[in-house]
Parts: structure tokens; sequence; C-alpha cells
């Protein structure tokens, strides 16, 4: 049988971006209208205060991930200037920690030293080596801030409309809310599902653990909806 190797996928870095965008709308969203729902707003209020909180949410959402990847690409990047510098400057140092590396890993005499002359003989891929083996990661795996925030933005825009479009068409109440239920959970069960694509999980599990969640979000701010008012009565 002839053996196939396995690709990796390429969108797999946006995973956190849209599964954070699409729970965040969904759950922020249900958990506006459960309120709303439970205080007796009415229908003009609901969709009005929805479609800001759409709006306003996904904004900062994308602000959020933006600033909080760049400042994370920032630091690695320094820290990869750090290494690149060691190399430069301390190369005996770099290699007698390269051979501790591989030491470590069970190389031992002429082994270890074929496999260190390799990796030093190229400094690219000395540098590269030393960036994975003492940081963790590699100048190849830095994250685009814009990007990111740009996948935050669609989707938690996209996600936190699907609980108030059956606001749009009824007023506020039992039934309106049923469905607004209805549709979130269904899309938290779809964006689980479909996020085992890249991380290999089981596709049911995955599934109940958003909607769990979001169910739980949603019920705390239905209380709070309902019984808030009645401190103020």
């Amino acid at each position: 049988m002839k053996e196939k190797r396995t690709s990796h996928n390429p969108w797999g870095m946006l995973i956190k971006d849209a599964v954070f965008g699409v729970n965040d709308g969904i759950v922020s969203m249900l958990a506006l209208v459960a309120g709303l729902s439970a205080a007796s707003m009415t229908k003009q209020v609901v969709v009005i205060s929805g479609f800001a909180e759409a709006f306003a949410g996904a904004i900062s959402m994308a602000i959020g991930s933006y600033i909080s990847t760049k400042s994370q690409v920032e630091f690695m990047k320094s820290e990869l200037q750090t290494e690149n510098t060691a190399l430069k400057k301390t190369p005996g140092l770099e290699k007698e920690h390269l051979r501790l590396i591989y030491k470590k890993r069970g190389l031992h005499g002429k082994e270890l030293d074929c496999v260190v002359n390799a990796i030093i003989s190229n400094k690219s891929v000395w540098r590269e080596v030393m960036q994975k083996e003492e940081l963790g990661f590699s100048a190849t795996i830095l994250e685009n801030p814009l990007r990111g925030a740009l996948v935050m933005f669609v989707a938690f825009a996209l996600a936190s409309m699907v609980p108030l479009v059956p606001y749009l068409y009824s007023t506020p109440g039992p039934l309106a809310f049923s469905f607004s239920l209805f549709n979130g959970f269904v899309v938290l069960f779809l964006v689980g599902v479909g996020k085992t694509y890249f991380t290999g999980k089981n596709k049911l599990m995955s599934g109940v653990e958003m909607i769990v969640i979001g169910g739980i979000a949603t019920a705390l701010a239905y209380c709070i909806g309902a019984y808030l008012p009645l401190l103020f009565s």
C-alpha cells in the first residue's frame, strides 16, 4: 500500500479569530436579546440595540484582536532578534548549546558531531533550528494582525445577526426568543463541528461544548434581565 503524506491546513492559523468571533457574536447577541426580552422591551428597542451591539462589538473585537496579535508578534520578533544577535556575537556558545540539545535527545559521538556540523554549515538552517529549539517558534509562524482582525470583524458581525433575525419579523416574546435560541444554538453547534476539520477532535462533543458555553451565558443574561428590574421597582 502506497503511503500518503498528511498535509497541513494553511487556514488553521485563522481558526482562533474565526471561532472566537462567531462564538462571541452569537453568545453576546443571545445574551442581549435574552435580557431585553426578559425585561419586556419593545421590538424597536431590541432591534436597534441588537444592531448597535453587532456593529460596536465587531469593531471592538477586531481592534482587540489586532492590538493583542500585534503585541504578541512584536514580542516574538524581539525574541527572534535577540537569538539572531547571539548567533552572530557568540557562535561558539550557540554551537555548544546546539550540541547539548541533540545530546539530550540521545545523539553521541560522531553521530552528534555529524548532525551539529550539518546544521551550522547553513546559517539560515542554524538560525531557524535555534529559534525553534530555544524559543519554541520561528519567523515562519508569525501571525498577520490585520488579517486576524478582519476575520474577527466579519465572524462577529455575521454571527451576531443570527439570533437577531427572528426579532426583525416578530414582536419580542417567547416565540421570537425561542427561534433566536434555536438559530444561535444551531450555528454554535455547526461551528463546533466545523472547527474539528482543523483540530481533529470529536465532532459531536465539539458541537455540544459550543452549545453548553453559549447556553450558560444566555441563561445568566436572561436571569439578569428578568430579576434586575425588580430591584428598582
